[in-house]
């Protein structure tokens, strides 16, 4: 099945009266500056130009215009102005008022979704969101920068040691988190790793834990699924997430679960490039119950800019809520060293190993979650998928892939969600990961080569191949270099520290150049069974004589 790009003329959106959702949005850009550039389009070829009485709604139904802000940002402004630019033309939802030359303002809405029992916030709906592929999860504020306050290392650290506080963290460890935060953050900025400053990313990542910690127990999600986290949930999937962020190496587990290949992904995002989007992600699931998926933008055959495809994942609010291991109280002792996955990571296996199922429901002709979770052909369940009808007998951890037959009713298909290197390696490119994020040996792939995918997955999906260490260290040099990433890499699991267990063969980890050239295997099963520096020998025995790419990460 051959991938198109979605449509851009998206519909416009329903309000309700409710001022529930105050969204704005961060811009460079003055309204005049706006303005003017959108009045410029025609340079670029459009097939028409606003009228002089345009107002900024109509961005929401101008086809050629909508999601492309930041390529005609580019274009016409230069790159200073492709960020604000992009956010202002992506977040238009037919509720914007044509603003005055120093003053974007936005009136106070409610996006609505059709559903299929009423509309959102209705309590009588119970998980039956269709959501459609055009829908912009809304995440922040409209508001021009005149008149505010200008970021600082201060502030920032100031603010987001606040909001630790609130989640439960001491004085002491709310400022060491943050000021760790920052340091590494400023140090992917300077490589040029980093999207934006390292005080714009610690805001929007304050922002998305207030949000998180600002929404009261009970009641329902923004899709109408019910709300299962407590207020002491919310807590602790911020405090995880803090961490998360601060030492991805550390706290970036798959505990007892079979979600390597999902993790392992998280590590290379939390890494470098956007980190705050997975803060901001947390924030729309636990909140609304869905995200979107975003591939990277890429250059097309004349140099112009093709926007990357979006997708909207939509979970089971089940999902969320925390497992036997999700649900200790966050600090250094329970969560970090010994492996187990924490709340925050609980889901982000929600959003990851949905993302996987939909593209599975993609590849097969079936529907995703986009269409709502109760319609989706394959839904993926982080936890509690007993729940869902798994037997005991049928999952260890309680997680698992289930598939939809004709009559809606759901089967359970196994454990984990049940992806090889090619699944892997779609999964990440649908999340917005460089090509080439995925590493394997040649050996893994029937043909010997993998450079062809297979039949059903996007032409121009690419696996890092290698015929031995040399070629390993000559292109994951180069790919650390352009990202500022450890590479996702299977790995032969039983020859690893805590891999020698029945059934357990392929396994997704990070993988990474040390200064001295040698190799470091970056485990999700805890920092103690990492190996920090590897020799090409036993690079060997871990990743060139794995078993066949037929078999599932673990």
């Amino acid at each position: 099945m051959t991938q198109t790009q979605p449509k851009n003329d998206a519909p416009a959106r329903s309000r309700d009266a409710t001022p529930d959702a105050d969204i704005s949005i961060s811009s460079v850009l003055s309204a005049k500056e706006l303005k003017e550039t959108y009045g410029e389009v025609p340079k670029l070829g459009e097939k028409s130009k606003p009228s002089d009485g345009f107002v900024f709604a109509d961005l929401n139904t101008w086809s050629d215009i909508y999601g492309r802000g930041g390529e005609l940002a580019r274009a016409l402004r230069g790159e200073a102005f492709a960020s604000g630019f992009n956010q202002f033309a992506r977040s238009v939802d037919g509720g914007l008022e044509a603003p005055g030359a120093q003053d974007v303002q936005h009136k106070k809405d409610k996006t609505q979704i059709a559903t299929a029992d009423g509309k959102v916030g209705d309590s009588k709906v119970e998980g039956k969101t269709k959501i459609s592929d055009t829908t912009a999860v809304e995440k922040t504020k409209i508001d021009d920068r005149t008149g505010q306050p200008e970021l600082t290392r201060e502030s920032v650290l100031k603010d987001y040691s606040e909001t630790l506080k609130r989640a439960g963290f001491s004085e002491t460890d709310a400022q060491r988190i943050s000021e760790n935060t920052y340091a590494r953050l400023q140090k992917a900025g300077a490589e040029g790793h980093l999207k934006g400053s390292p005080e714009e990313q610690m805001k929007r990542m304050d922002t998305a834990h207030r949000e998180i910690l600002d929404k009261q127990q009970g009641g329902r999600l923004r899709d109408g699924q019910t709300d299962y986290l407590t207020n002491a949930d919310r807590q602790n999937i911020v405090k995880d997430s803090a961490l998360r962020t601060e030492n991805p190496d550390k706290y970036v587990n798959q505990g007892q679960h079979m979600t390597c290949a999902l993790h392992s992904m998280g590590k290379q995002e939390l890494e470098a490039g956007d980190p705050a989007k997975v803060a901001e992600r947390t924030r729309d699931l636990v909140n609304n119950g869905f995200t979107t998926a975003k591939e990277q933008d890429r250059k097309g055959p004349n140099g112009e800019i093709i926007p990357g495809k979006e997708r909207v994942v939509q979970v089971d609010s089940l999902s969320l809520k925390p497992d036997f291991e999700a649900s200790r109280t966050v600090n250094s002792q329970n969560y970090g060293d010994n492996g187990k996955q924490g709340p925050a990571g609980q889901v982000y296996a929600a959003f990851a190993g949905q993302l996987a199922a939909d593209l599975k429901s993609e590849r097969e002709g079936g529907r995703t979650s986009a269409e709502g979770i109760h319609n989706a052909s394959n839904v993926y369940m982080a936890a509690h998928a007993g729940e869902r009808g798994a037997r005991s007998s049928q999952t260890s951890t309680n997680e698992g892939v289930f598939s939809r037959d004709s009559q809606g009713k759901l089967h359970y298909e196994g454990d984990g969600p049940q992806v090889g290197i090619w699944d892997v390696a779609h999964l990440n490119k649908a999340n917005g990961g460089a090509d080439g994020a995925v590493f394997a040996s040649a050996s893994l792939f029937r043909d010997g080569k993998g450079l062809t995918p297979p039949a059903g997955y996007p032409a121009d999906l690419k696996i890092s191949t290698f015929k031995n260490t040399d070629e390993l260290r000559q292109k994951l040099g180069e790919f650390q270099r352009q990202t500022g990433q450890s590479g996702q890499i299977g790995v032969n699991a039983p020859f690893l520290p805590g891999g020698g267990r029945n059934g357990h063969g392929m396994h997704a980890m990070n993988i990474s150049l040390n200064a001295d050239g040698s190799f470091k295997l970056d485990n999700n099963w805890g920092s103690n069974k990492d190996l920090a520096r590897v020799s090409d020998r036993d690079v060997d025995i871990h990743c060139m004589h794995a078993v066949t790419v037929s078999s599932t990460t673990r």
